[in-house]
């Protein structure tokens, strides 16, 4: 992420971060900010000193203190994103629940149940659960994207919970027979 601000009398100060490490980096007009603590930078601007404060996170929003001034570097996650990464959760857990028992659960336990489909019920899930968590991985990422409308996250986080759901219950019909 790159952002420039314009400080007024003090110029412009550059906001750099590290797509994969997440580290800041600041400089006022070309000069670099020299990192004092995790949280604290600082530079000599003019014959006077000046500080640099970061604070707060990605889901709380991203905020930098200068000369008493907050700018804020990135917004909070909205309310509604929680609730869009957690729909395909839910819906997995309570598919995934009814057809395991349904098919697996139920027949494991009868008498004459064989050790095989016990582990291989184990291997299964794990496998099912991979993909899922995959893709629930990406209905995270979709759901932080800075698209404005919000119509559109709830499409594109549908589609995914569509997919999931379809590729678990793709991935019941495949191993089936071997339970029977």
């Amino acid at each position: 992420m790159k952002k420039d601000v314009d400080l007024g009398e003090l110029g412009w100060l550059h906001i750099n971060q590290n797509i994969w490490t997440g580290k800041f980096s600041f400089d006022l007009n070309g000069t670099p900010f020299k990192k004092v603590s995790k949280e604290s930078y600082v530079i000599d601007f003019d014959d006077k000193t000046i500080k640099l404060y970061l604070s707060g996170n990605s889901f709380k929003g991203r905020y930098i203190t200068i000369d008493s001034k907050i700018i804020e570097i990135s917004k909070p996650i909205p309310w509604y994103t929680y609730i869009l990464i957690a729909i395909p959760i839910i819906l997995s857990i309570i598919l995934g629940s009814i057809s395991g028992l349904k098919n697996n659960g139920f027949y494991i336990l009868h008498i004459g149940g064989n050790y095989t489909s016990v582990l291989m019920a184990g291997v299964i899930g794990g496998i099912s659960g991979a993909i899922y968590f995959g893709l629930g991985a990406i209905t995270a990422y979709i759901t932080t994207l800075p698209i404005k409308k919000l119509y559109i996250k709830l499409l594109l986080a549908l589609a995914v919970t569509i997919i999931t759901i379809g590729v678990l219950i793709g991935f019941g019909y495949l191993f089936k027979g071997y339970f029977k």
